[in-house]
């Protein structure tokens, strides 16, 4: 009996062990989908990913820097090259559209390099800044090299237009800032010549537009703008010199108006001495004052040095910047 008992009991601990082992250590739910790439991108990598919308929208900016530089009117045929790569993105977009757009900047800062340069030999400027002139040109020869290879390296296209352009423009902004300076100081002259004949009290409203001119030079120039610069001072200047003109004759006739009144003052003071010997007047006469009557009130003048607006003689580059 102790036996049946005892193997009773073992085959009720392996039946036991054995229904352990059979069931499952965790639940799988099948239905759910298996893990993707995009599903483990953070947000910040979502938001970097460009719709073909935006890709389009950034090649047409950069096209419109290219028309707006000229491409139509002086090169059709590349503008029509770069199109056609444009047409073909968008019948079957596919990657970034970067090259294209690279190719777009290229043909915006070639063309402006070309008017750059045009600018500069215009107007002998090359001797401001000799080299980087010369590292203008060298750059704009090789860009005209790879423009016209049946295949356009993108990057070498791209790198050597702009290097031409930003070359070009650093004679340009040296030629411009030496020339605002120098015209800064003729207009400054021209002032202190319109002050001396006191135009500001004369002609305040356009001595008024001289100082202004004069002001929005100092502007443009601490914004990096010394060719618009230039011109202002320029215009401040001539504003300046033609008060000095135009107050300065009409002071002059003044004068010789008030000599010859004098003059005749003269000759009629004599007349009347000379009438007083012969013909004394002993009685009051209608229309001849007493040498002591007030003939006109006293008139208040402005005062001429209150009407000079002051302008700074030397351009402080960092006070007109933190003035803005």
């Amino acid at each position: 009996m102790k036996k049946i008992a005892f193997f009773g009991t073992v085959l009720l601990m392996l039946f036991f062990l054995a229904s352990c082992g059979s069931k499952p250590v965790a639940e799988v739910d099948t239905n759910l989908d298996a893990p993707t790439v995009t599903d483990e991108l953070d947000d910040s990598n979502k938001s970097s990913v460009e719709s073909v919308d935006e890709i389009k929208a950034r090649i047409e900016k950069a096209r419109e820097l290219a028309i707006n530089a000229g491409a139509k009117e002086n090169a059709g045929e590349l503008l029509a090259r770069i199109d056609s790569e444009y047409d073909e993105f968008c019948a079957n977009p596919n990657g970034d559209g970067k090259d294209i757009e690279k190719h777009y900047l290229a043909l915006s800062a070639y063309l402006n390099a070309t008017k750059a340069k045009k600018k500069i030999d215009d107007n002998n400027f090359a001797d401001y800044s000799r080299a980087d002139y010369d590292k203008g040109v060298a750059k704009l020869s090789e860009t005209d090299i790879l423009i016209t290879s049946k295949t356009l390296k993108t990057d070498e296209l791209l790198n050597s237009s702009q290097e031409a352009y930003s070359s070009f423009n650093k004679v340009l902004t040296i030629a411009y800032k030496k020339l605002a300076k120098d015209e800064r100081v003729e207009a400054f002259n021209a002032k202190k010549d319109a002050d001396s004949v006191k135009a500001g009290v004369s002609q305040k409203e356009k001595y008024t537009e001289g100082v202004e001119a004069f002001k929005k030079g100092d502007s443009l120039y601490s914004m990096q703008n010394p060719e618009s610069a230039l011109s202002s001072y320029t215009d401040s200047k001539d504003i300046f010199t033609n008060l000095y003109v135009s107050v300065s004759e009409k002071r002059a006739a003044a004068q010789l108006a008030i000599e010859n009144a004098k003059k005749k003052v003269e000759e009629s003071k004599q007349n009347a001495e000379k009438a007083d010997k012969e013909a004394p007047i002993t009685e009051p006469v209608d229309g001849i004052e007493d040498a002591d009557a007030v003939l006109l009130e006293d008139d208040k003048f402005e005062n001429p040095e209150e009407a000079v607006i002051e302008i700074d003689e030397d351009l402080d580059e960092e006070t007109v910047r933190e003035e803005q």
